[in-house]
């Protein structure tokens, strides 16, 4: 799983998993990863039509953490894709949403 991002200055740190599945995703988390149960931020990446989103939170995060958590990941959406492809592949981007 490596890291693919960080912003030291609000200690975040982005990680993308090598046997993760669609829809393209990254896991924030509040300094690096030291433990497989460790809380995190999962949020889907979108595509060239929808926006990253939120899919998973722990409810007992900081709204401040979870904000810029997803502000990072707004901001640097086109390199994580590009970082999602490189780990993952050429597939077709899924924006994870469903018709029903």
């Amino acid at each position: 799983m490596p890291l693919v991002l960080s912003d030291q200055k609000r200690n975040l740190y982005v990680y993308i998993y090598f046997d993760d599945h669609e829809p393209s995703h990254v896991h924030v988390f509040i300094g690096r990863k030291k433990s497989w149960d460790q809380e995190n931020v999962k949020i889907n990446l979108g595509d060239d039509e929808n926006a990253p989103e939120i899919i998973k939170v722990n409810p007992s995060f900081d709204k401040k953490f979870i904000k810029e958590a997803l502000l990072l990941i707004v901001n640097n959406k086109d390199l994580l894709l590009e970082k999602w492809r490189d780990i993952h592949g050429e597939k077709e981007m899924d924006d994870g949403r469903s018709d029903g």
